[in-house]
């Protein structure tokens, strides 16, 4: 088995462990059986939230969380290169940069918007798995809540010490099932909380903890989040998709080249959009100018050298258009 596989499967069987013995101990407090939902509809609630949390980690863990590809070596240079944004390889992997992108030293893959290497995952948590890793941790805090209020429910309940496998067992399994919830649940929750506030912010865990670095390599304020667009719209764009620009950036540089060191979190999205889309796009308003008039950083603004556009004349009669109104 190669090291890889061995890095992924420990912390699945890791995972699947803890939460085998959490619901073993609350099987055995006698407050759970499962597939006995007759006047008991917790049972039927916690049951469907263990399959709800089982398919959201396993979607996590197998999904592909936004590698990029690694160039054929038999390719030509220009065909992998970006026509419109010069980003360098990575220097790990060789793969094509693309803003926002990371390299994982774990994985060994650059992976796009990346937030973190998630060791219980045993996979990156980047642009194709992020919304379904908040939705685990969502169900996974939910669950720990629920199986923690009902062991202690079945500890102060004699009918559940009664109805448990081994009676005598009952209450050691019931203080250690709510102990193992209030740990973990506690660390569940508080994980949860702070990627609200990130998807909130609109920034990843990496763009957090690196932020001022970010902004000194790329020319702007420690205190600006390129991405933030405000709490609501950042949330749209979480769980309905969408690739923002960056909402302030750096001064116009004279040429689209990333500058050396730069770890490219605020250039133009260009990578997945065709040169004539993006001249169309920005040749209507507001944008005003086309995008060959508006200077290498036309996505976010025209150019400092950019001449403002004047006025022609009117077509139909042929006078200066802010004299045209006047003319009988």
């Amino acid at each position: 088995m190669s090291e890889g596989s061995t890095s992924r499967l420990c912390p699945r069987l890791t995972w699947t462990g803890l939460h085998t013995t959490g619901l073993g101990l609350l099987f055995f407090s006698g407050a759970w059986s499962p597939l006995e939902y007759e006047d008991n509809v917790e049972f039927l609630f916690i049951d469907v939230i263990v399959l709800c949390t089982v398919c959201c980690y396993a979607a996590s863990s197998l999904m592909d969380p936004g590698y990029l590809p690694i160039p054929d070596a038999t390719k030509s240079s220009a065909a992998l290169s970006n026509p419109l944004l010069d980003l360098p390889p990575c220097t790990h992997c060789k793969a094509q940069q693309v803003p926002r992108a990371k390299h994982c030293h774990d994985c060994g893959r650059c992976v796009r918007r990346l937030d973190h290497h998630c060791w219980w995952l045993g996979n990156c948590v980047g642009i194709g798995n992020y919304r379904t890793f908040v939705a685990y941790l969502t169900f996974q805090a939910l669950l720990l809540f629920t199986v923690g209020v009902q062991a202690a429910v079945g500890l102060a309940s004699s009918a559940a010490a009664a109805a448990a496998p081994w009676p005598p067992l009952a209450s050691g399994a019931g203080i250690t099932c709510i102990a193992m919830c209030s740990v973990l649940g506690l660390l569940s929750l508080t994980l949860l909380l702070f990627q609200c506030s990130l998807m909130s912010r609109g920034e990843t865990t990496y763009e957090h903890l690196r932020r001022d670095r970010i902004n000194e390599q790329m020319g702007l304020e420690p205190h600006v989040r390129p991405y933030d667009r405000g709490a609501l719209r950042n949330c749209v764009y979480f769980w309905c998709g969408g690739n923002l620009p960056p909402t302030r950036v750096a001064p116009p540089a004279t040429s689209i080249q990333a500058p050396p060191g730069a770890l490219n979190y605020v250039q133009p999205p260009f990578g997945e959009v065709s040169p004539k889309k993006i001249e169309k796009k920005f040749s209507e308003p507001p944008f005003g100018l086309p995008l060959a008039a508006r200077g290498t950083r036309g996505w976010f603004g025209p150019a400092a050298h950019s001449p403002p556009s004047q006025p022609g004349p009117c077509e139909p009669c042929s006078h200066p258009r802010q004299s045209c109104a006047e003319v009988p």
